[in-house]
């Protein structure tokens, strides 16, 4: 004779039986499968990066008028959705794009750092901000007063 669905099973510190355990693994399905909808029509993309790679970083609370991304890190350990960069700051990877210039040397990295650290221009446009070029009219309410 066939044992019934409900012989408790032992699982951890808690104790469930067959049926429940059948339901819970029926829930994680649901949940996996919401988030799969979720993520493709919000066209989520998950950058997949190995340790030693290069990669840049959207620069959160970007303004208009200077670069949107860092200047190029190295990858030196993976989280689970999270990279700890040359740095030693942690960022999520849904901030980090693939550095798809020229390959840049150990030597290279650590004379861009000593230029930067030495206050040296190199080319960036953190330093300052940059006023706009577009040619503004007053407020036509303002054609009575001199």
């Amino acid at each position: 004779m066939l044992e019934p669905l409900w012989v408790n099973v032992f699982l951890g510190n808690e104790n469930l039986t067959v049926d429940d355990n059948i339901r819970k693994a029926r829930e994680n399905v649901k949940v996996n499968n919401r988030k799969i909808y979720f993520d493709h029509k919000h066209s989520v993309k998950v950058t997949k990066v190995n340790v030693g790679d290069w990669v840049m970083i959207k620069r959160p609370g970007f303004q208009s008028g200077g670069n949107k991304l860092s200047k190029p890190m190295k990858v030196i350990k993976i989280f689970n959705n999270a990279i700890r960069t040359d740095d030693h700051r942690v960022w999520n990877l849904i901030r980090v794009v693939p550095y798809r210039g020229k390959e840049m040397s150990d030597s290279e990295d650590a004379e861009e750092n000593e230029n930067s650290s030495l206050g040296k221009d190199n080319g960036s446009t953190d330093d300052f901000l940059r006023r706009s070029d577009r040619k503004t009219r007053r407020p036509v309410y303002l054609k009575d007063y001199m």
